[in-house]
């Protein structure tokens, strides 16, 4: 009986939000995470990006525009 793997077929991740390719991920701080971020995959079109070179998922998004709302308050 022969074994063998097959190349070439890792998915591609697709957006949080659209469904579309994504070519970023999320950059929000999660604590015990191996990789210490949220890096949900998200495309182009549906990131936030609070600063150059950070990117957020739609739900950090909403966690960082209500904790910029709080400091405001």
């Amino acid at each position: 009986m022969a074994t063998g793997f097959v190349c070439g077929t890792r998915r591609r991740p697709k957006c949080v939000q659209c469904g579309g390719r994504a070519d970023l991920e999320c950059d929000w701080k999660v604590p015990g995470r191996k990789r210490g971020t949220c890096d949900a995959p998200i495309c182009s079109r549906c990131t936030t990006s609070p600063a150059p070179e950070k990117d957020l998922c739609p739900d950090h998004a909403a966690a960082w525009q209500r904790w910029k709302e709080a400091r405001s308050a």
